[in-house]
């Protein structure tokens, strides 16, 4: 058996007196707390039709009650239609829209049903960068 020297015996007491300090229990582990609710979505959204002729974003996400406001940034005019082509019926707030000229900026009407309305520029329906949806939640 061997004895404890005074430089070990300093080390052990230390050991000792950092246990006898906590109890020599392992600290309670906290529940994380839950993300915060999201709350609803915007009233209003903007679409930008770009100069790649694309709509950025294709899909935006607003509260019933809201609009969306399209901006057109590219060198020729558009027709902002509701979905299905050929008919335009989904979405009659959209029709507020319409024809809209280089540097111009016009908004749907009032979107007051929960739903997803489809749109597209009718004058280039062919085209899927002219292509997009509204969430109206």
């Amino acid at each position: 058996m061997r004895l404890i020297t005074a430089g070990r015996r300093g080390w052990l007491l230390a050991a000792l007196a950092m246990v006898a300090c906590d109890g020599g229990e392992p600290p309670t582990p906290m529940a994380p707390s839950p993300p915060p609710a999201p709350g609803p979505p915007p009233l209003t959204a903007t679409v930008v039709i770009g100069s790649n002729n694309k709509f950025a974003p294709s899909e935006v996400t607003i509260s019933v009650g809201g609009r969306v406001t399209f901006v057109n940034q590219n060198n020729r005019s558009h027709d902002i239609t509701s979905d299905p082509l050929h008919l335009h019926t989904d979405c009659p707030p959209l029709m507020a829209v319409g024809f809209i000229q280089p540097g111009q900026t016009k908004e749907t009407g009032v979107l007051d049903v929960a739903r997803v309305c489809g749109f597209h520029d009718h004058m280039q329906e062919n085209n899927p960068d002219l292509h997009g949806r509204i969430i109206v939640q």
